[in-house]
């Protein structure tokens, strides 16, 4: 990460901001950390420290601890600070075997029922004597209560806010990616069986669930617009420009309509039990998934808006389970469930957009839900309902490496940010939100503007931007953050002490 690119003051948010307002952030998150007290030193003094929260009012924020400290003991104080002090045995083993560190974790709840899980990291047995040295690092993920179960999720073309449906209920929620809150919920005529988002205007295209019809919303009103008359719509694509809809239904056949006559312009049969369809990144190839009575299909269909002919077929060896196309269009990423002969092995299959060639397969646990790309385009991530985890999978090159983490209850559906900092996971407890970034501040004695830090050692898995003033942000190199650590430099401008390197330890909350 650029020195001049910071993450914003919310978890979900990301935008560039200057130098000056790049301090005044960190100042905001991790400034004040460890300025009440005495840092830790070799004689085992406690250490207060800041907790991270966004900008709101901190008192409607209620922390209580969830992960307690191995080798010493927690207290978080009113609704922004901590405190901690180890316990004597981890001081004697701190000083025979060498520094280390402590880790716990805080929830905190806020009004709107968002939760906010932040790990810190705290050490133990620095070892220095001139000057004192403390270090704190926060990391955080949070979960957004929706009001209904979702059971899918898409993000607005300005990646501002998250759409969800549930099949409980005639809504779309709204839920603001930056503060992490649902702020509106839209009515529909019926619980929604799908959603999409026109990428140019400010519309919401559902399709209504055991209906005749689309409803046609204003994201900005939240008034339904226009209903289109459909026979049972089931699945939703849109074209790059806003101007086609691509409606299946569970009649099998595929309706494509003009978006400003409501026109039908083209209409495909024949095709099987349509159960999802895909257009490419430039509208000029559409894939629909459907079970021709012998086994599930991707079926490819060149030139879909006005001359559709059909080209490749890719036939699964079980059902398939969701379909992703990279940013990019040249790959296909699905699950294909039950592939062996027993129908229990279930695979990530990679394919050629292009020519539905096989270009990868990985064997995967069962109970994975519908795949997404990475922003990188190189992994795709999955959402696993049975163990409540998210996994990204490294699909480029011979060899395949997988991270995996907690997602919250039961997660359905993942959408990723443009950015690859941030995922997040539909599941039963709404929305999980994953980052990988940290915040904190290193101290070292004085609290006056003689003290300099700089990064004297590169974290291993990541980057990270040290301010002058001893706040940092670290952001990890792979989807989620791992144990990692870096040392800061701090020095006394004025010459009272001798330069000391802060070791900062940094691990992921999930």
């Amino acid at each position: 990460m650029s020195q001049r690119e910071m993450q914003d003051s919310e978890v979900g948010g990301r935008r560039p901001v200057d130098r000056d307002e790049q301090s005044d952030t960190l100042r905001r998150w991790a400034g004040r950390a460890l300025r009440v007290g005495h840092p830790l030193t070799a004689g085992g003094a406690a250490i207060s420290g800041h907790l991270y929260i966004d900008d709101t009012d901190p008192v409607s924020v209620r922390h209580r601890m969830t992960v307690l400290p191995r080798h010493g003991r927690a207290t978080v104080i009113g609704a922004t600070e901590f405190r901690y002090a180890p316990t004597r045995a981890a001081l004697r083993a701190a000083a025979t075997g060498g520094p280390t560190h402590d880790t716990f974790v805080v929830t905190g709840s806020e009004r709107s029922g968002t939760a906010r899980r932040i790990a810190v990291v705290v050490p133990v047995g620095t070892g220095s004597s001139a000057p004192e040295v403390a270090t704190s690092a926060n990391t955080s993920s949070a979960t957004i209560p929706l009001p209904h179960t979702p059971c899918a999720l898409v993000s607005s073309p300005d990646r501002e806010r998250l759409y969800a449906i549930s099949p409980d209920a005639a809504v779309a929620m709204v839920v603001d990616a930056m503060s992490c809150r649902v702020v509106e919920t839209f009515d529909l005529t019926g619980p929604a069986a799908a959603i999409v988002v026109d990428p140019l205007r400010p519309r919401l295209y559902a399709a209504i669930a055991g209906s005749n019809c689309v409803d046609v919303l204003d994201t900005r009103s939240g008034e339904i617009l226009d209903s289109l008359w459909i026979d049972d719509p089931i699945r939703l694509a849109v074209s790059s420009d806003g101007s086609r809809l691509v409606v299946a239904t569970g009649g099998g056949e595929i309706e494509v309509i003009d978006t400003a006559t409501t026109r039908t312009l083209v209409n495909l049969d024949e095709l099987g039990a349509v159960r999802d369809v895909l257009l490419s990144p430039d509208d000029s190839r559409l894939y629909v998934i459907a079970h021709d009575g012998a086994a599930c299909t991707v079926q490819l269909i060149e030139s879909p808006m006005h001359a559709p002919l059909p080209t490749h077929r890719f036939s699964a060896r079980g059902v398939i389970g969701g379909v992703a196309m990279s940013a990019d269009g040249r790959r296909l990423a699905l699950l294909d469930v039950g592939s062996d002969h027993r129908g229990n092995g279930d695979r990530l299959v990679v394919l050629d957009a292009a020519t539905l060639m096989t270009r990868n397969i990985v064997a995967i646990a069962p109970g994975h839900g519908a795949p997404a790309f990475a922003a990188d385009q190189r992994s795709v991530v999955i959402v696993n309902a049975l163990d409540e985890t998210v996994t990204v999978i490294d699909i480029d090159g011979e060899r395949t490496g997988a991270v995996t983490v907690r997602a919250g209850a039961r997660p359905r559906c993942v959408v990723v940010a443009p950015d690859g900092d941030t995922l997040y996971c539909a599941g039963a407890d709404g929305v999980t939100v994953l980052t990988r970034t940290v915040t904190g501040t290193v101290l070292g004695g004085l609290l006056d503007s003689g003290v300099h830090h700089e990064l004297s050692r590169d974290p291993r898995h990541g980057t990270v931007s040290v301010c002058e003033d001893g706040s940092f942000v670290y952001t990890a190199d792979g989807p989620f953050v791992t144990d990692d650590r870096f040392a800061v430099r701090i020095t006394d401008l004025y010459r009272r002490n001798a330069p000391v390197d802060a070791d900062v330890v940094v691990v992921g909350v999930h």
